[in-house]
Order: structure tokens, then C-alpha cells, then sequence
């Protein structure tokens, strides 16, 4: 009897564990980097220092507008291609990685 509880135990234990890992808002990417790949596209890299992110959310800003959303990388990706830039216009980036439980700072 008591073999059979104990991998029930530690069973439910990592569950635990996991679920308060999943609990918690990602950790920010960082090391954003632009590449000019043409005078209309850039392509975007990072560092990914979070193990539970859902996405990467790719927010723009151009001239002095409010960032907004633009697109999205899935869990585990470190680059995103942004196209539709216009030429001689001041366009900033930012990235942040998300879950359910929040999301992280830029």
C-alpha cells in the first residue's frame, strides 16, 4: 500500500509545481535588435528569457502614435519579420512576451 501512494504523491507534487510556474507573468525579452532587410521591412530578434510564454507580442509606434499591436511570434521564437514600414518615417518597436497569467515589461 504504501509503494502505491507514494508515486501518487509525487505526482500530484510536480503538478503543483507546474501549475505555479504557469501562474506566474513571463520574464521580459531583451536584446532587441533591428535588421533593415529593405526600405519597407525589418527583421526583428530577441532574447527569450522566459520558459512559460504563450506568444511574443510585436507592438509599433509610428512617429509619435501610441504603440499597438502589430503581430505575434509563438512561445519559443526569437525573430519576427515586420513589413509595411514607410520610408523616411520614425517607426519604434517593442516586444513582450505573454500568458494567461500576464505580461511581461518591455
Amino acid at each position: 500500500m504504501k509503494s502505491w501512494r507514494a508515486p501518487l504523491l509525487g505526482i500530484a507534487l510536480m503538478l503543483i509545481v507546474a501549475a505555479s510556474a504557469a501562474a506566474q507573468a513571463p520574464a521580459a525579452p531583451t536584446d532587441l535588435q533591428g535588421l533593415s532587410v529593405r526600405t519597407n521591412r525589418i527583421f526583428l530578434v530577441w532574447e527569450d528569457n522566459s520558459n512559460n510564454e504563450t506568444e511574443f507580442q510585436i507592438e509599433m509606434s509610428v512617429g509619435f502614435s501610441p504603440f499597438s499591436v502589430i503581430g505575434t511570434s509563438p512561445a519559443n521564437t526569437r525573430f519576427a519579420f515586420v513589413g509595411g514600414l514607410t520610408a523616411g518615417t520614425a517607426h519604434s518597436l517593442r516586444v513582450r512576451a505573454v500568458n494567461a497569467s500576464g505580461d511581461s515589461p518591455y
